[in-house]
């Protein structure tokens, strides 16, 4: 059996969300601000949680990377414990529905379940999008460095 290929997700360089246009249709926000700041702010100098965040977006796509290498070889184990990592961090920054569809990848992985592990990981790929943009419109200066 081939490996599965997952299209590389198109760049979001540069793209912003307008302010306020957090969707108001029923769909969750990316990102839960009062999550954000309890994790990122308690404590914090004010240029400490913009370093974090900036970390965060630099390192999350060489994540997402080594979950489609993963997944790619079928290794299971691995793509259980990066999802796992990557649901920590979502955490951390407030991203709860980004966390819970990490959760449901790990699930899957651990379950060897290819069909249902591909579904999250492209769902994980589509939800840090915009996880993303919402970070740096609230926080430009914590744009991937």
């Amino acid at each position: 059996m081939k490996p599965a290929r997952l299209p590389k997700p198109p760049s979001l360089r540069g793209a912003r969300l307008p302010a306020g246009s957090e969707p108001s249709s029923g769909v969750r926000p990316a990102v839960n601000q009062a999550v954000q700041d309890r994790y990122l702010r308690q404590g914090l100098s004010t240029d400490v949680a913009p370093r974090a965040l900036g970390t965060y977006l630099a390192t999350s796509p060489g994540l997402i990377e080594e979950m489609r290498e993963a997944m790619q070889c079928r290794q299971w184990q691995r793509l259980a414990e990066l999802a796992h990592k990557f649901k920590s961090s979502a955490a951390i920054v407030g991203a709860e529905p980004l966390y819970e569809i990490c959760s449901q990848l790990e699930a899957a992985s651990e379950e060897r379940s290819g069909t249902e592990a591909l579904s999250h990981l492209k769902r994980v790929e589509d939800e840090y999008g915009r996880v993303r943009l919402s970070l740096e419109a609230r926080e430009p200066d914590a744009e991937a460095i």
